[in-house]
């Protein structure tokens, strides 16, 4: 996973080669780098844990939930592990998505093609593609904090909100899990 993200940074300095945009212009920071970062994971976070937290609680989405949480036990996920896929995440994703397509692009169609990558809008599946409409919203406002504080805050509230989410995710997980196991042992 990590290789492929590390590839986002590869493809946004390609990009930003051949589209000659200068380096300054990719970092945007509309405010100073540690209160911007201390601003997007103070809003990602909360934001992360809430949208998890419901959306996991809705009918609708279980199918979406499950899948997620069947990553917690296939790969065995520990909160380190949570915060080094979120850290990387938010960071790759976010150099390439906000600080190069968003400049070419706008905030619509980054967003598009940001939740299209990540597989939320699928034909075939209606629920995920309902779901995709959850994240596309999200994707809007992180690419609305990109514009107005910058690229720091923008991976700072992606990081937050992944950890918030995959916590979430992998709490209800290990709850599902427990009580599993505690209906094998009735039986």
């Amino acid at each position: 996973m990590s290789c492929m993200e590390f590839g986002l940074v590869g493809i946004a300095a390609v990009v930003a080669f051949f589209r000659h945009i200068p380096l300054p212009s990719i970092i945007n920071s509309a405010a100073p780098a540690w209160p911007a970062v201390a601003a997007g994971a103070a809003a990602g976070l909360p934001l992360g844990l809430l949208v998890s937290f419901t959306g996991s609680k809705i009918t609708l989405f279980k199918s979406v939930y499950e899948l997620l949480s069947t990553m917690f036990t296939t790969y065995n996920l520990k909160l380190f592990d949570i915060i080094i896929i979120s850290v990387t995440a938010g960071i790759c994703e976010e150099i390439l998505f906000r600080g190069v397509l968003q400049t070419m692009w706008g905030i619509r169609i980054t967003s598009f093609v940001f939740i299209l990558l990540h597989g939320y809008f699928n034909p075939t599946d209606w629920k995920m593609s309902v779901f995709g409409l959850v994240m596309f919203a999200l994707s809007l406002l992180i690419g609305t904090v990109y514009i107005h504080y910058g690229l720091f805050a923008a991976m700072a509230f992606h990081v937050a909100y992944d950890v918030g989410a995959m916590v979430v995710v992998g709490q209800s997980r290990a709850t599902t899990s427990r009580q599993e196991t505690r209906d094998k042992s009735k039986t």
